[in-house]
């Protein structure tokens, strides 16, 4: 695996790339879906409102790869205006 100073690991063989992508810049206190362009899977969502650090999948978050969209579960609320909210996926 090649770690690049730019936040990007590649791995293996196959083209996948693992970023993070920071959705701070769209948390309004009402979104909780959001729409992720080019991802394969997500491996991990982050906020910093409670219950914050990382949030469990399946269950507090899923994603569709078939239409891009992430979403937050029932049990999240909706991020607040400014507060920290980014995931770690796989980009192809």
């Amino acid at each position: 695996m090649q770690v690049y100073a730019n936040q990007h690991a590649k791995m293996g063989g196959g083209g996948d790339t693992i970023n993070y992508r920071d959705l701070t810049s769209l948390t309004n206190g009402s979104t909780k879906t959001f729409t992720l362009t080019r991802v394969k899977s997500v491996i991990g969502v982050w906020a910093s409102q409670a219950p914050g650090a990382a949030f469990q999948p399946l269950v507090d978050w899923t994603y569709a790869q078939s239409t891009g969209i992430l979403t937050l579960g029932s049990g999240v609320s909706a991020p607040a205006t400014g507060q920290t909210l980014w995931c770690l996926v796989v980009e192809s």
